[in-house]
């Protein structure tokens, strides 16, 4: 799924977003379905909140991976991750550093920008085209 904000962008991985839905899902129908059938029995109460913990869970990863991803756009590169976001100029990046699955883009400051998850589909065609417009990475 690209997001389309640039012509080069970051994707979101099908197969986790799936699992990850399917899990969401699931939970709040088996949660529905306890509370409306369990009639308050001490065993239902306790899977009424193991089946809560597994959905506060898939929400927050649902959040993680529709809200990470960034992007190209006229000459800028943009980087979001949940609420932060981050942009900078081409140009005006000094350096990026690959680190733990992360790659961390610094100003020519050394100050740090922001990241971009190197697990994320469609992150070598924005490495790619860093590299080529002289950006160093480390």
């Amino acid at each position: 799924m690209n997001r389309k904000k640039g012509y080069l962008s970051t994707k979101i991985s099908k197969g986790p977003l799936i699992f990850t839905l399917i899990g969401l899902l699931s939970s709040a129908i088996v949660i529905t379905l306890i509370a409306i059938f369990g009639k308050g029995q001490a065993l239902a109460i306790t899977a009424i909140v193991f089946f809560s913990i597994i959905l506060i869970a898939a929400i927050a990863l649902l959040i993680g991976e529709l809200f990470d991803y960034a992007y190209i756009k006229d000459d800028f590169l943009y980087m979001i991750y949940i609420f932060k976001r981050s942009k900078i100029k081409i140009s005006d990046i000094g350096k990026i550093k690959y680190e733990k699955d992360i790659y961390i883009v610094f100003d020519k400051d050394n100050n740090k920008i922001g990241t971009i998850n190197a697990l994320a589909p469609g992150n070598d065609q924005i490495i790619i085209y860093l590299d080529q417009h002289g950006v160093r990475l480390t």
